[in-house]
Order: C-alpha cells, then structure tokens, then sequence
C-alpha cells in the first residue's frame, strides 16, 4: 500500500471510530505533515481520497471538516499500480543491460499499443533473486524521450520509474492499466531468461497516464512460465453495505 492511502485509511479509522467527529475539523496539513512524517504532497493526496469518498470537505480558510463517518460509497484499496497487482520478492533486484533511444517497429507497435515510428527511451533489464538461481523475467521500460532524464535512477532505488517521472517532472499518474497475455517467448527475452524461444510465456503490458489520459510511460515484461505464478486474495471492504471487494 502506497504511503498516502495508509494515512488515508487511517484518517478513515478516527472518523469511523469518533475520535475526529462529525462537524469536526481534521488538524491541518503542517500538523499531519509533522504527525506521519511525510510530505505536503503524500497529506494532499491522502485527504484528497476522503474527499472523493465524500468524508470531508476542504475550504480554504477553515480546514478539513468532517462531513460524515462512513463514506457515500465503499473505501476500496483498488489495484492500481504493478506493485500491487503483481508482487515480486522482497529480496529480488532489477539489473538493467541496456538503455537508449528506440523507433517502435510493427511488432513492438502492435504489443504496446503506441504508434509505429515512435520514438522512446527503452531500458532493458532482468529480475533476479539473490544467489544463482535464474532470472525471474526480463522487462523493457518505455520512457517518454521528456522523461529520458530518470533513466540513470531506474533499477538503483526501489522506486518505480512512474515515481521517479512524478517527483522529477511534477506530474500525477492517475491510472496504470495493466494486461496480461499468454504467448510464445520472444528470442531476446528467452535468451536473457535461459529458456527455449518459443516456449510459455507470460507478457504483462502495464501503461501509466496522467490526468489527462497522455501516455507518460509502459512496460513489457516477459515471465518464463515455469518460474512465476501470480496469486491474489480478495476480502470485503470494510464498507460491506456497498459489497466492495479489496485486495486482501
């Protein structure tokens, strides 16, 4: 879970429980700056998601006020980010061979869904786990050539590229689509992975927009079939009169 929808689900927790009533005023953003020990932006978003679950009201002049204690629809921590939809292993590491500029040919077109001729910043890399064990896929990071200047950081931090572009450049990824396909393993990929061209592989395709749907960056990842398996347990939402599901 990202760090603004914790302090989200927190908030959530007091004005459900009472502690912050309703009519009351939540305390103001260099407080809970202070308070969670994070940034004006993280504060922002986090009461931003009250906000849209219709909790609080936000005037500028006389703070977060609670509307209400349950949300008018249910507080559900949706998938929205590759991290959350398909966790890899703590302990594993992305280890980048190439980087630079690439014009998109039909077949990488035709699989990203970006326009042929297309220009973009394509870094190369494998997930590895520690010791000698094989890769556990080989990933291809598209980059907008505005947001080339991120490339050097991609693979030295846990962050993901998106966050890097956000803080770096000041926008706000809004949505992450995320499509998974089964085909054959490409050439490139099976001989980074150590398998047979051509046998099961598992693609997922995930693109990030910004709020206004532009296409900031995507990726391709290739899983060899026998050394990647996803799983996902569903629970109630806390709000179980409006029947949401979340990940468990």
């Amino acid at each position: 879970m990202t760090r603004y929808r914790e302090i989200a689900e927190d908030l959530i927790g007091k004005i459900r429980s009472g502690r912050v009533p309703v009519g009351g005023v939540l305390p103001g953003e260099l407080q809970l700056m202070d308070g969670y020990g994070a940034s004006r932006h993280t504060i922002r978003d986090a009461l931003r998601q009250l906000e849209e679950l219709g909790l609080v009201e936000r005037r500028r002049g006389v703070g977060t006020r609670v509307l209400q204690r349950r949300p008018s629809r249910a507080y559900v921590h949706r998938v929205s980010s590759p991290s959350e939809l398909m966790k890899y292993p703590r302990e594993s590491r992305m280890q980048v061979s190439a980087t630079g500029f690439v014009v998109l040919n039909a077949a990488q077109a035709a699989l990203t869904g970006c326009k042929q001729g297309s220009r973009w910043m394509r870094i190369r890399a494998v997930r590895r786990m520690p010791g000698r064990r094989p890769p556990i896929c080989q990933l291809d990071l598209y980059l907008r050539p505005k947001f080339a200047a991120v490339a050097p950081q991609v693979g030295r931090t846990r962050d993901l590229a998106s966050q890097l572009i956000e803080r770096r450049f000041g926008v706000h990824v809004v949505e992450v689509a995320v499509d998974v396909s089964a085909r054959p393993m490409p050439a490139d990929a099976a001989a980074a992975l150590g398998v047979e061209p051509g046998s099961p592989s598992m693609t997922v395709v995930r693109r990030y927009r910004d709020e206004r749907g532009e296409l900031l960056c995507l990726s391709v990842t290739e899983h060899a079939g026998d050394r990647y398996t996803f799983a996902q347990t569903l629970k109630r939402a806390w709000d179980t009169e409006n029947k949401g599901w979340a990940p468990a």
